[in-house]
C-alpha cells in the first residue's frame, strides 16, 4: 500500500527502513534517501515503523 504518493513509498519500504534502524519519520525517509515533503504521510508512517519496532526488536535479541 502506498503511504507517501509524494515519493511513491509503501509500507513495506518504510518497514524496511525500521528494520534498518530508522525510529522516526524523518530517519526512515533519509534511509530512502527521500525527504518528506506535503507531510499528509507522516502518522501512517510512524505507525509502520512503531509496528515494525518490537519485530526489529526480538530479532536482534536472538
Amino acid at each position: 500500500m502506498y503511504v507517501c504518493i509524494c515519493n511513491a513509498l509503501t509500507d513495506s519500504e518504510i518497514a524496511e527502513a525500521s528494520r534498518r534502524g530508522a525510529r522516526t519519520v524523518q530517519e526512515a525517509y533519509a534511509v530512502l534517501g527521500v525527504e518528506i515533503n506535503c507531510g499528509q504521510c507522516k502518522c501512517m508512517a510512524q505507525d509502520i515503523i512503531n509496528a515494525a519496532e518490537p519485530a526489529y526488536m526480538m530479532q536482534a535479541a536472538e
